[in-house]
């Protein structure tokens, strides 16, 4: 079974070794320390902060990191677009599937129960196959390549009305 809770400060230090791992690290990059972490992420905890972070749990356990943000990276979307991210921690679950459930269930569950939104972008590193895959499985498709700036991404986007 997959669920979210929204994370709280105990969470904080999970996060620190999640960053940590390599799997993780090769596309989320730093900070990995948990000084850092706590500095970068502890803001986002606050009720009224735009980016919202949730706890993958899966069979009960603690399992990654999910959120939600605003869209305000990509010209000609409004507030009626959010983006969502997320990384499976532990490497032995990565290829078996749950990456799409994870994201079709965050997509339904949380992200639409807002009934303003009416669309979902994702914007994974465009040499990540695997996380490009796994959206596309969960109903997203893809609308554009970006390869200049900081990395090259591949946009994703599934609309409110192709979900079910």
């Amino acid at each position: 079974m997959i669920a979210f809770r929204p994370f709280a400060a105990a969470d904080l230090d999970h996060l620190s070794e999640w960053l940590a791992r390599d799997h993780v690290a090769a596309w989320w990059g730093g900070p990995h320390d948990n000084t850092e972490v706590v500095a970068r992420y502890a803001p986002r905890l606050a009720a009224d902060h735009p980016v919202r972070m949730y706890v993958i749990e899966v069979a009960g356990r603690a399992a990654g990191k999910i959120q939600r943000s605003p869209v305000d990276w990509i010209a000609g979307y409004g507030p009626e677009a959010v983006a969502i991210d997320l990384f499976i921690a532990d490497v032995d679950a990565i290829g078996h599937g749950l990456g799409p459930r994870i994201i079709d269930a965050f997509v339904r569950d949380i992200v639409f129960a807002d009934p303003a939104v009416r669309a979902v972008i994702a914007d994974p590193d465009s040499r990540n196959a695997r996380s490009i895959r796994a959206f596309e499985k969960a109903g997203f498709r893809i609308v554009a390549r970006i390869l200049d700036g900081e990395r090259p991404a591949t946009i994703l986007r599934r609309d409110r009305e192709c979900s079910s």
